[in-house]
Parts: structure tokens; sequence; C-alpha cells
């Protein structure tokens, strides 16, 4: 693979607007090919070369969106804010520990414990009301990380959902566009939940209630 065939894959991958559109026939490949040269910093002289790698490159078969209406009329959109990210080391002290911080919480009160282990880290999503509590089980140097001011959208779909390629990356290209950064994304099928920063909450949850309000009115 050429060296402009690996920046082509890596800008489709970070714009899935842009491969949709294009997987549809939507984009002119001149314009998009300029468009590229721009944003990744290439020369002038490389365009007609982006344009022929254009014409070769596979963005894939267009998702099927057909689906989408019935299955976004029906899911069910939630919000929680004061948010905090704990990101700690992957250690088995750390895994010993988290009994401790089942402790804390108060699940009668809809206090929230997520738990997210991945390579190198573990990440504890709890309400900012147990950070000291919480912060306290562990040695300070095993905390790599605490994110404030977070907020959680979370969405609730039905179950034919899980078979319906694309609706995620749907509903996160969507945020994407209207320039909302997702922090963090967790799923637990039938549910995904979405965390953003929290001055960027309403304009996240009025994009998904949008999308969930025009689904209803289209033909059944």
């Amino acid at each position: 693979m050429s060296q402009i065939e690996l920046v082509l894959r890596d800008f489709f991958h970070r714009h899935p607007d842009v491969r949709s559109a294009r997987s549809h026939g939507l984009v002119n490949r001149r314009a998009l090919a300029r468009y590229i040269l721009k944003s990744e910093g290439m020369q002038s002289s490389q365009l007609d070369a982006i344009i022929a790698a254009l014409r070769r490159f596979d963005t894939g078969r267009p998702i099927e969106e057909k689906e989408f209406p019935k299955l976004l009329r029906e899911i069910t959109i939630a919000t929680k804010e004061n948010i905090v990210i704990i990101t700690l080391k992957k250690l088995h002290s750390i895994f010993e520990k988290l009994p401790r911080v089942i402790t804390c919480v108060d699940y009668n009160k809809s206090e929230l414990l997520k738990i997210s282990q991945g390579a190198a880290s573990i990440k504890l999503f709890i309400d900012e009301s147990n950070l000291k509590k919480v912060k306290e089980i562990f040695n300070e140097k095993d905390i790599l990380d605490v994110t404030k001011n977070i907020s959680e959208i979370g969405i609730i779909f039905p179950v034919d959902a899980i078979h319906t390629k694309g609706i995620i990356a749907y509903l996160a290209s969507a945020l994407s566009v209207e320039g909302i950064n997702i922090v963090e994304l967790m799923t637990c099928t039938p549910e995904m939940s979405m965390y953003v920063d929290e001055k960027q909450m309403l304009k996240a949850y009025e994009t998904l209630w949008k999308i969930e309000e025009s689904a209803k009115h289209q033909k059944k």
C-alpha cells in the first residue's frame, strides 16, 4: 500500500461522515482530493496522485441505513451529570481494592459505578459526590488521572439494534459533525453510554433527541 493510500485510510477512519457520503456517490472526487490535500498538509503537486488513489480506494459498502428509523424512534435517552472518571494503573493490588469501591456506592439513590478494563489501565465512572471516598481507597501514585465535569448520555436501543450494522457509528458521527467530543463510550447491549464534557451535554442531548424525533416522523 502506497503512502497516499495509507493517508486516505487514516483520513476516512477519522471522518466517517465523509466516508459514508463517498460510499453513496455524493462527493466530487476532485473537491475531496483538494480537501484531503489541505487537511493533511500535503504538497499541491500531489493533487493528481490523490485523485488517482481515490479512484482505486474502496471505502467499503454503504451502511445499510433503511433500518435506522424504526430503531431510532424506539430509543430511550437519559442523562446524568456530575460524573468523574478515575484512571488507575492496571495492577493486581487495584483489583483487590475494587470491592471496597462497590461499598461506596448507594444504588438505592441511583448512584453510578461503572468499571472499564483496558490493556494498560482501569477506569472508574462514579458520581463526583463519591470522589473523595473512592480516592482514599487507592494509593495516590496508582491514580493516573481524574477527569471531572463529565456528563453521561445513556441510550437504550430496541433489541434488534444489535444486529444492525453502523447504528452506533451513525450516532457518534452525528455528534462529531456538531463538534461534540465523546470522551468515553461504553456499551452493555442493548444500552450505550456516551460521556461528554458537561458544557457539551445539552447540545449532545438535543442532537440525539432531534434524530429520535426525525425517525418518529418518517414513514413506518
